[in-house]
């Protein structure tokens, strides 16, 4: 499920680059801090900026820049106050798939999510269907395919079961096998993937441009054996 709002994101270093040198978009929400220097290197907005930006940090090879945490934690409650009640649940779609990955959500998002429910990650084990995991199992194989430059679901990485790290989602990405559902297999992800059932791919461009040279590709490589 979608997991933050776009202000956000972490961006990558070549990103917030392009945005220090382009006037025409840079805003003044946060300025870029990479090794030892702001790259627009503006003293007048240094001591301003400081406040709103700290430094740029490396997960896993991705550069980002730390939001002021206050900022983010409030667009992301007025999404949740949105999203997780029974009308925004039964009437919009968009709602279903909203995951706050807070843990101050937690509570909210097990009681009134789709997708909390769809995944079993309740934790109270009450509220638990094992008729998803036996379901689940029944298919003989899955195939996840990642979009390198996904601009519209994010985490991107979650098209492969990766999801941000709750107790710092806006810097640190978990990969699939570090997250509470496949630990915890709260569904059968990873009995699924215990018995080889999960495959994965890639190909470079946005949400869903893939041509039909990959997907004649995906076909026979996984159903056509």
């Amino acid at each position: 499920g979608i997991g933050s709002v776009p202000y956000c994101i972490p961006k990558s270093l070549d990103e917030l680059e392009k945005h220090a040198e382009d006037n025409s978009e840079r805003t003044n929400q946060y300025k870029v801090f990479h090794d030892g220097k702001y790259i627009d290197d503006d003293d007048d907005d240094k001591d301003k900026d400081k406040n709103k930006a700290e430094d740029v940090v490396d997960n896993n090879g991705l550069k980002t820049v730390k939001l002021q945490g206050r900022i983010c934690d409030a667009l992301m409650e007025i999404a949740s106050n949105k999203a997780y009640s029974d009308f925004s649940q039964t009437h919009s779609f968009q709602a279903n798939y909203w995951r706050d990955p807070r843990p101050t959500e937690s509570k909210d998002y097990h009681q009134y999510s789709q997708l909390s429910h769809l995944g079993n990650e309740d934790p109270n084990p009450s509220n638990k269907d094992p008729m998803l995991n036996d379901n689940y199992a029944k298919t003989q194989q899955f195939v996840w395919i990642l979009a390198t430059e996904d601009s519209i679901v994010w985490p991107r990485e979650g098209e492969q079961w990766g999801a941000p790290d709750p107790l710092n989602p806006f810097h640190v990405m978990l990969d699939m096998k570090d997250t509470e559902w496949y630990k915890s297999d709260t569904f059968g992800l990873k009995s699924a993937d215990m018995e080889g059932k999960n495959h994965f791919e890639k190909f470079v461009g946005n949400h869903l441009q893939f041509d039909m040279d990959d997907f004649d590709s995906w076909v026979e490589k996984y159903i056509n054996q």
